[in-house]
């Protein structure tokens, strides 16, 4: 039910700290509660997703969130010297928390903006790349490859997804994303193929099927194209699913977006089967 995953997702409502407790004190007791209320995310999800300075942006750089993030870092430092002078060894415990929490807010940037939408990828590398973040759904937080596969839609497909969960468009996108997530991922669900289960320890985490290419994309010259990409078992090269990717170029940088997706089960479990001719869609 979306609407109970939407209010499972609210964010608590915290309390303003009282004005003589230092900064790096609130801190981390502000993390101890967001921790011990999200039992279902990452430990530092929560601080890494209401850091402003993270999302993507036209103007945002890893060397600026560094620069932004460090003189923070400096300032807190200077407050807990001023505050306790004489607890080095608190000092330094809430330093090391704050390094690591820096060093995982810009590794966590950096991932991202290699991630669909990107420019630089074609048609072909964006759909394996946008493939392989729903199969590392988790990676570097929780929901990251539905909310990448909700950023690299146009609104169009966001529509269909949304649809398909039942959520309204105006529906914020992690909701949607979790949404998607379970969705997807329970089981017998012919799309579980496309997301990590746990149940892939003979191949070492990688997904148990490769993708093949077996024609050249069809560009129309519009700035839209069409390609068909196929899932072959990782272990004997059967064909599993057949897909077809309808793209379309972002206005502002020229990054492929997908507009639509068909989907052609051929496995035996699943409808339809082998010898059905029609394309079957996902959502819509």
């Amino acid at each position: 039910n979306f609407h109970n995953m939407q209010n499972k997702h609210k964010r608590p409502t915290t309390t303003n700290t009282s004005n003589t407790m230092p900064q790096s004190l609130s801190l981390t007791f502000w993390l101890l509660v967001t921790t011990a209320q999200l039992p279902s995310a990452s430990p530092f999800s929560s601080i890494v997703r209401r850091q402003p300075c993270v999302r993507q942006g036209p103007t945002t750089s890893p060397r600026r969130l560094h620069q932004h993030l460090s003189s923070n870092a400096n300032n807190n430092n200077s407050n807990n010297n001023n505050n306790n002078p004489s607890n080095e060894e608190e000092v330094f415990d809430l330093d090391t928390l704050q390094q690591r929490l820096i060093q995982m807010q810009i590794d966590s940037f950096e991932q991202e903006v290699q991630l669909p939408p990107n420019p630089h990828l074609s048609s072909k590398d964006f759909v394996r790349q946008l493939l392989r973040a729903l199969w590392d759904n988790s990676n570097p937080l929780p929901d990251t490859g539905f909310r990448v596969l909700l950023r690299s839609s146009t609104p169009l497909w966001r529509h269909c997804l949304f649809h398909s969960v039942g959520a309204p468009d105006n529906a914020q996108d992690e909701v949607v994303a979790s949404a998607l997530g379970e969705a997807i991922g329970r089981p017998n669900n012919q799309f579980a193929i496309l997301v990590d289960n746990g149940e892939t320890i003979s191949n070492n985490g990688e997904p148990p099927f490769v993708l093949d290419f077996p024609t050249d994309v069809v560009d129309y010259g519009d700035g839209t194209c069409w390609l068909e990409c196929r899932l072959r078992a990782r272990d004997n090269g059967e064909l599993l699913v057949a897909m077809g990717w309808q793209l379309q170029r972002q206005s502002v940088d020229g990054a492929w977006l997908v507009d639509q997706m068909d989907w052609q089960d051929f496995r035996d479990e699943y409808r339809p089967g082998i010898g059905r001719e029609e394309w079957m869609r996902i959502c819509g």
